[in-house]
């Protein structure tokens, strides 16, 4: 069972903690200050939204209610994830999480949180784009960070970080080495912070009067 300890507000991009705080930085704007040349792209809202719904029905135990919208890129997409094939392969948890690290005042949203089988946890982030050649590095990064509050917050270790490529062509999906998503997430996430850091200073400075 999993108990969110955040919930994002009505302004985008800012979450509020159980405890009353704002939470102002999202993973996605760490993600464009280590990447400002390639940023990540939001999921489309109206596909994210069905894929939860979706979620949900399985979750509780039901089939995926079948889609039948028009041939317009959304209405593909959105029919495409009908029949993912993990729905019938894994145990849905959650959909969608939202995370935040308190300390380090930081959120996010996974769309997926699932149990394999052989007992592992997966945790997914949707991507409303064909699957490229290469995964790009900051896709990988956005996905550490979910993965590094996701593991904290339930005190387990999940194992299988997936990515959820989903589009008119159809839907893939790609499984990755946890280190090589949350390394480079852990690793940024403390360059963004020492930047923070610098820029408090120089500011400090700047406001010092005159030495006489």
């Amino acid at each position: 069972m999993f108990t969110p300890t955040c919930k994002p507000t009505p302004i985008p991009g800012i979450y509020e903690h159980q405890s009353g705080t704002m939470i102002r930085r999202t993973v996605a704007e760490v993600v464009a200050t280590l990447y400002p040349e390639h940023p990540i792209r939001q999921p489309n809202g109206t596909i994210r939204r069905a894929f939860a719904r979706m979620a949900r029905q399985r979750a509780a135990g039901g089939p995926v209610e079948r889609f039948d919208g028009g041939n317009d890129p959304i209405s593909r997409t959105t029919a495409a994830l009908t029949s993912w094939a993990l729905w019938d392969e894994a145990q849905i948890i959650a959909a969608p999480i939202h995370l935040a690290d308190h300390h380090l005042r930081v959120a996010t949203t996974a769309d997926l949180l699932l149990r394999f089988p052989d007992g592992a946890l997966g945790l997914a982030l949707l991507i409303t784009e064909a699957k490229p050649a290469t995964i790009p590095d900051p896709w990988l990064t956005a996905l550490g960070g979910a993965l590094v509050m996701a593991s904290d917050q339930l005190r387990t270790v999940i194992t299988r970080p997936l990515l959820i490529w989903a589009s008119p062509l159809g839907i893939t999906t790609t499984e990755h080495d946890p280190d090589a998503c949350t390394v480079p997430w852990v690793t940024g996430l403390e360059t963004v912070l020492w930047l923070d850091t610098l820029r408090n200073r120089s500011g400090s400075f700047a406001k010092a009067g005159p030495v006489a």
